[in-house]
């Protein structure tokens, strides 16, 4: 019996002896692919790191982009209120164009040239202005009148009314008016 129970106890000795091999074999073999994940799992994380840094900055150009075209239309709008320069059709079709459209009659269209200011700042890169008077004879109701005056005041580009003269000749009345026109220079 002693024989037997020898023969258990070495068939128990050599189970857990390659139990515990195996266990050896595997994490000594596992030891590589673990620490290969570990590094995939960093490589991952800094992968990650760098597309948001990457996501954060294509944002970033974008907003800055977006500007930019947001000052070319308002560069652009600011160029209908103060023209780049005098621009005598486009302010001739603009101020008969009203007229007509108030039912006054255009008479004489006299433009002369006033002073060109410069910047307010040299150092700031920006532009003076200059000045331009318009002198227009016009004639029809005073209704078509009053209503011409206020489309002038609400009209895009920049002018001051400087001087209206009224006169009456049978039924018709007769304006007489002097324009201050800005332009920049």
């Amino acid at each position: 019996m002693i024989g037997g129970t020898a023969k258990q106890f070495v068939s128990i000795l050599l189970a857990v002896a390659l139990f515990l091999g195996s266990i050896v074999i595997i994490a000594t073999l596992d030891q590589p692919a673990v620490s290969d994940v570990v590094q995939a799992r960093a490589d991952r994380d800094d992968a990650q790191k760098v597309f948001e840094t990457q996501k954060q900055l294509i944002n970033s150009a974008k907003a800055t982009l977006q500007q930019y075209e947001d000052l070319g239309k308002m560069t652009e709008r600011f160029g209908f209120v103060l023209p780049i320069s005098a621009e005598y059709g486009e302010l001739t079709n603009n101020v008969l164009g009203l007229a007509g459209a108030n039912g006054l009659k255009a008479g004489s269209m006299t433009f002369t040239q006033g002073d060109i200011s410069s910047p307010p700042q040299p150092d700031i890169p920006t532009k003076g202005f200059g000045t331009m008077t318009v002198n227009l004879a016009l004639e029809g109701p005073y209704a078509g009148f009053r209503s011409f005056i206020e489309k002038l005041e609400t009209n895009s580009r920049l002018l001051d009314v400087k001087e209206v003269q009224v006169s009456q000749q049978g039924d018709t009345l007769h304006y007489q008016l002097t324009l201050l026109v800005y332009y920049q220079s």
